[in-house]
């Protein structure tokens, strides 16, 4: 989750942080949210390997080492669930449909992504019950979500630090959706294949419970993630390095 955010964080800043960009990628001028949007999809399409110029890893697959889920109720669904050594697969087909707000003088950003298809491969541990039928297991697992569509807003205000504007994130709202999620689990009961076949088609045909139980979780994980990666080079360079500036405002500043 946190390259992810990572990635996508760095597709909206659109900006020359760590040297000079490739060829074909463009800095863009204050506000002009069509530029920064088909640069951001100049950098999914051209360089899912990584691009070192922006200290961007590769995009497809992303790995994370862990990543650890715990729902733990009285409810129909109790699970805790934890990742190792993960790989997804999907995001250089990533679609960005809005990146608005890096005006001048920001006050409000928002980003929206899309994606067809991510899939998600790894080791898992798990433990807990889904309509108080019990689930535990570990192994190798197969996931699938389809139509993923992320959205994040955020407040932001510039702050002077030495003589220097500097971008901060006051608040964040963070939400996406997904039309279907696919699980597969190997090794739910041991080596009954059979059993594990059938906890598998429960847990896929009792997805939107999943999906209802836990995206409360899923949506304060992924806006910390996004929001903590967004900040860090905001932290370090001043905004007005970012970004082109107008002909107008050169021409003042040089009076």
């Amino acid at each position: 989750m946190e390259k992810i955010v990572k990635f996508f964080a760095v597709l909206a800043l659109i900006v020359e942080c760590y040297g000079q960009f490739p060829p074909g990628i463009k800095k863009c001028h204050y506000g002009d949210s069509e530029c920064i949007r088909e640069t951001a999809m100049n950098v999914i399409q051209n360089f899912p390997g990584g691009m070192k110029e922006m200290n961007l890893d590769s995009i497809d697959p992303l790995f994370y080492e862990k990543i650890d889920l715990k729902k733990e109720s009285n409810g129909p669904l109790s699970l805790r669930m934890n990742f190792r050594n993960v790989n997804v697969y999907g995001f250089s087909r990533a679609k960005i449909l809005k990146i608005d707000g890096f005006t001048k003088d920001p006050q409000k950003i928002q980003i929206r992504f899309t994606l067809d298809r991510i899939k998600i491969l790894g080791h898992y541990k798990l433990g807990g019950h889904i309509l108080y039928f019990p689930m535990n297991g570990e192994g190798k697992c197969n996931n699938t979500m389809l139509n993923w569509d992320f959205h994040w807003n955020a407040t932001v205000k510039l702050v002077e630090r030495n003589n220097e504007k500097y971008l901060k994130v006051e608040n964040y709202r963070t939400r996406f959706t997904t039309t279907r999620i696919f699980f597969n689990f190997e090794n739910l009961f041991g080596e009954d294949k059979a059993l594990s076949q059938s906890a598998n088609e429960f847990f896929n045909n009792q997805w939107t419970l999943f999906w209802d139980e836990m995206k409360p979780l899923l949506f304060k994980m992924s806006g910390k993630f996004f929001t903590a990666i967004f900040s860090q080079p905001f932290t370090d360079i001043p905004y007005r390095e970012l970004f082109l500036e107008d002909a107008a405002s050169e021409a003042t500043e040089n009076q």
